[in-house]
């Protein structure tokens, strides 16, 4: 089951999903983390109490509310190597030289200040995502519209999705920012709507939903 932690000053939903492994480090189990975004001390908590450590970083998409943990979560579980993976699309936000791509993003909606408060040098991706690319029991699913490296990360056994920015309980993801396109948004949901209507959708920000309570049950 996945666990949700809420982070940062635009409510991100951080998710915690364990693996299923017996193995462990430390009497420590492996877990996947999708968009750690803010409060690092909160999810390296919510960690501790389930006795998980991040084997995998994933990140839906790269824009700087969804990745400003990523430093210190790696900082604090270096000795377990976690894998950070990003769509290559995406990964110009990763590393040392992001800070202009990430003040770009974000001038013309809250200025610079925000950014540039937060700001800690960002690791560089470790693993650079595409199309049906397989992590644990997550299928890749390349989805952009919000960014050009969106993805959405797909459990088809277990019919989950969790959809980053791209699909919300009652909404979408905005297509304004830089990188946004509006025609690739749509061919996106055109595609996630296809998938099967009981799937529970585990958004970037928000309430869960349904795939059937979005698009209408087929």
């Amino acid at each position: 089951m996945a666990e949700r932690v809420i982070v940062g000053d635009l409510s991100v939903n951080c998710w915690i999903i364990p693996l299923d492994e017996k193995s462990s480090k430390k009497n420590l189990f492996p877990c996947i983390i999708i968009d750690p975004g803010a409060d690092a001390s909160l999810i390296i908590a919510r960690l501790e109490t389930l006795n998980l450590y991040p084997r995998h970083i994933l990140l839906t998409h790269s824009h700087f509310d969804h990745i400003g943990a990523v430093p210190d979560l790696m900082d604090f579980f270096g000795e377990f190597s976690p894998e950070l993976a990003v769509h290559h699309e995406d990964a110009h936000r990763l590393g040392p030289d992001a800070m202009p791509a990430h003040l770009a993003d974000f001038s013309s909606v809250w200025g610079n200040s925000y950014v540039k408060s937060l700001w800690k040098i960002m690791p560089a991706p470790t693993r650079l995502l595409k199309e049906a690319d397989e992590i644990g029991p997550l299928r890749v699913l390349h989805t952009p519209g919000h960014t050009p490296g969106s993805v959405c990360f797909y459990n088809q056994a277990e019919a989950r999705l969790f959809s980053g920015d791209t699909l919300f309980a009652g909404g979408i993801g905005r297509t304004d920012l830089p990188g946004g396109d509006w025609s690739a948004m749509e061919k996106s949901l055109t595609r996630l709507s296809l998938i099967e209507g009981n799937t529970r959708v585990f958004p970037g920000h928000g309430p869960d939903t349904t795939i059937g309570t979005e698009f209408g049950e087929f």
